[in-house]
């Protein structure tokens, strides 16, 4: 067995998703493997090769001395804290699965730390997509119309974050520019959505025939009547990044770096975006710490400090993922070599291997 095969075994939304994982591996087969791995580790190398070039050697080791231990790992706690509000986002929007937190935890994590170790980052919806569905029973349709609403909540939620940010810092204007036209993306992104939800854009009627746009039309219209559900979902997501900004903040202040937290989270928010839109090392070693560093230097942070908080953020950050992905993605009959040689192979349908006993 090489990837989980979707071949009708679910009655609603079984086409959509094998239209997404061949999606995913027309786009993991566009360049030869050697090339993206070459090129993520050349970007990621000049990018630290630019985050540490004028860094203290001293000034790194005494701060990495003076670490308190106990700070990292209540910088852990709250992370694990936040992922669960992250979970919890997505459950409050399930109607009528049984699909428990503690499941829907596992599966983002899973697709989080597969994602985390590619050069190109596609693969995190594919496989919590491939979780949710055949290791936890639930309907494909469902699965998916949450999983896309689940991710505008979460667009509106950080829009709104950064946009607070920029209101309340003014540190973060000097690169209010590029915010500014994220958040301008996000507001006609969303308003197409919109329009297309209500009945369609004059003149352009074919968007709404859109297999994808109708799927989340579908979504919408199901969670239209459960505006609590929608609610408290928004707040969960809230939740989410306030506690992941927390945690780093808990970091920040450790080595003596007076961070607002609000300014940790536009940093987060900012250093994720950057890492998932650029291709990188495995891990995103080099890229993240750069994202980082440049978020720093707009609050004023470029001494010794910033590479123990970088370095230990990123620790945080894609390490315990990483290790639920290596837990729960080979109980689906998968190893992650496995998965890279699926791609490669764009064995993403086709079969019942999964359901062969010698993968049990």
């Amino acid at each position: 067995m090489i990837l989980p095969q979707y071949t009708g075994e679910f009655s609603e939304g079984s086409l959509l998703i094998d239209k997404i994982f061949r999606l995913v591996k027309l786009l993991y087969q566009a360049t030869p493997s050697w090339v993206r791995i070459l090129v993520g580790i050349t970007i990621s190398g000049v990018l630290a090769w630019l985050a540490f070039r004028e860094q203290n050697l001293e000034e790194v080791i005494t701060s990495f001395k003076g670490y308190p231990i106990w700070s990292a790992l209540l910088g852990l706690l709250l992370f694990f804290i936040s992922l669960w509000f992250r979970a919890i986002r997505w459950r409050v929007l399930l109607i009528d699965e049984k699909t428990s937190t503690f499941q829907l935890f596992l599966t983002q994590n899973a697709g989080t730390g597969i994602n985390n170790v590619l050069p190109i980052r596609i693969l995190s919806e594919p496989i919590q997509l491939a979780l949710v569905t055949k290791k936890y029973g639930m309907k494909a349709s469902t699965a998916l119309a949450t999983l896309v609403t689940e991710h505008v909540l979460d667009v509106f939620a950080t829009a709104s974050l950064m946009g607070l940010g920029v209101l309340l810092l003014p540190e973060i204007r000097g690169f209010s520019l590029q915010m500014v036209g994220s958040l301008v993306l996000f507001t006609v992104s969303l308003a197409v959505l919109f329009l297309v939800a209500r009945g369609g854009i004059p003149g352009l009627p074919f968007i709404g025939r859109l297999p994808y746009i109708q799927q989340w039309t579908e979504a919408m219209a199901t969670l239209r009547g459960e505006p609590k559900r929608l609610l408290l979902s928004f707040i969960s997501t809230i939740i989410h990044w306030l506690c992941l900004g927390a945690s780093g903040w808990v970091l920040a202040d450790a080595l003596g770096m007076d961070l607002h937290l609000l300014a940790v989270v536009v940093m987060i928010v900012a250093a994720t975006f950057f890492v998932n839109s650029i291709p990188s090392a495995p891990g995103a070693l080099g890229t993240f710490e750069y994202a980082i560093h440049v978020t720093l230097g707009f609050f004023g942070f470029t001494g010794g400090a910033v590479v123990p908080f970088s370095l230990s953020m990123h620790v945080i950050l894609f390490v315990p993922p990483a290790c639920i992905a290596m837990i729960v993605v080979p109980q689906l009959g998968i190893g992650l070599f496995d998965l890279r040689r699926g791609l490669s192979k764009g064995d993403l349908a086709g079969n019942d291997n999964l359901n062969d006993p010698k993968n049990d």
